[in-house]
């Protein structure tokens, strides 16, 4: 039971938190995509960038939460949003160095069982073309 709904609820924050950065990714100004990472997190855990609409929106691993942070044109304040709490791994990345307009995201997520194992779901790789 207990692995039963360990993968369900992964399943579920993969979906949705997939989503959201495909959704928003397509909406990026190319020449503005940064991959980084925040400080002591993995290398190239974060992503910002400016959407064609001037908003400002980044997604990124603290430990094993997964959130983004986005900021409407001309507005002084970032609303962070935590999109799951059951991140083992995150990478954005160009599949290829000579084309910028795509953007690889990989994507780990587990969420505990019972005696301190852990239910993980290694997902493959998706790719998210920037359309602008």
């Amino acid at each position: 039971w207990r692995q039963s709904t360990a993968r369900s609820d992964i399943q579920r924050d993969v979906r949705e938190s997939l989503d959201m950065i495909n959704r928003f990714l397509r909406q990026a100004k190319a020449g503005t995509v940064n991959l980084d990472q925040v400080t002591g997190q993995p290398p190239y855990s974060r992503i910002a960038f400016q959407t064609f609409s001037g908003d400002n929106v980044s997604f990124y691993q603290s430990n094993n939460k997964l959130f983004m942070g986005f900021r409407r044109s001309g507005a002084a304040v970032t609303n962070t949003t935590l999109l799951s709490d059951k991140l083992g791994y995150l990478a954005f990345t160009y599949p290829r160095t000579d084309v910028t307009s795509i953007v690889s995201v990989a994507m780990t997520m587990q969420a505990a069982t019972y005696l301190g194992g852990k239910k993980a779901l290694q997902l493959s790789v998706q790719k998210v073309r920037i359309m602008n």
